[in-house]
């Protein structure tokens, strides 16, 4: 690689105005730079591990001092391969292609796997590529505020991509966070978008079984009353009334 080149990109990477904890490389990743990616790789960068802790072999002792004087340790919640999804497609191939496994856990703290990720900001190219890497369809959410593929493409509004992820298999009924959750069904509900409640319950969302199904339901036209979508919330009234006449007392 070209010298004057690699001295630039250090250079940019150097003056970067520092946030959240990133290291050189989820910045490079983050931003879709792919001729930094490539400089960084080269030179040693790690892709494990989450923010500070994705610190690379080859920076010198003062750099890495600066590294840390800059960084947080409350704010380093997302893995590499996370942020190469706010990249693009290409980011994603490059970051994978180092060995990096595509179901690396997500942070407790609001972290996502890469599929969550792609399945939030609605990529359907990255969540295809990364199904297609067999990425679990069905990752457990991070313990706050984390999401399942799923729950991340309802709470989203990317109906496109729930409708595929229940086509591999995602399941409609699985359980949010730990703290500051919501099902995929409450996060459709919660956004009143009647097309992707549907779907889910189309494909087993479930609003009737004791416990969870009856939390489930009651969850769900609460949220739809209060964001003011009473036509979601009437729509699953009328889903659960049907449901109680099939099934009888």
């Amino acid at each position: 690689m070209d010298r004057d080149f690699e001295c630039e990109c250090w250079n940019e990477i150097l003056s970067t105005e520092w946030i959240d904890g990133f290291s050189p490389l989820q910045l490079a990743a983050k931003k879709g730079r792919v001729d930094m990616v490539e400089v960084l790789l080269q030179a040693g960068a790690s892709v494990d591990g989450i923010g500070a802790a994705n610190i690379y072999s080859t920076l010198d002792h003062t750099i890495f001092e600066l590294y840390q004087n800059l960084t947080d340790d409350h704010y380093q919640w997302e893995s590499t391969l996370s942020f190469a999804v706010e990249g693009g497609l290409e980011m994603v191939k490059i970051i994978l292609d180092t060995g990096i496994d595509a179901n690396e856990p997500p942070h407790e703290l609001e972290g996502r796997t890469a599929l969550q990720k792609a399945a939030q900001v609605g990529d359907m190219a990255i969540v295809e590529y990364l199904l297609d890497k067999q990425a679990d369809v069905n990752a457990a959410p991070a313990e706050w505020r984390g999401v399942t593929a799923l729950q991340a493409a309802a709470i989203n509004s990317h109906f496109d991509i729930a409708y595929r992820l229940l086509e591999r298999g995602a399941d409609p009924n699985a359980p949010g966070a730990e703290e500051e959750r919501r099902t995929a069904l409450e996060g459709a509900a919660e956004m009143g978008r009647i097309d992707m409640i549907h779907l889910l319950l189309d494909n087993g969302a479930d609003i009737s079984s004791a416990d969870f199904g009856v939390v489930q339901f009651e969850n769900s036209v609460e949220l739809a009353q209060c964001d003011g979508f009473y036509a979601a919330a009437r729509m699953l009234k009328r889903y659960r009334e049907r449901l109680d006449t099939e099934l009888g007392p």
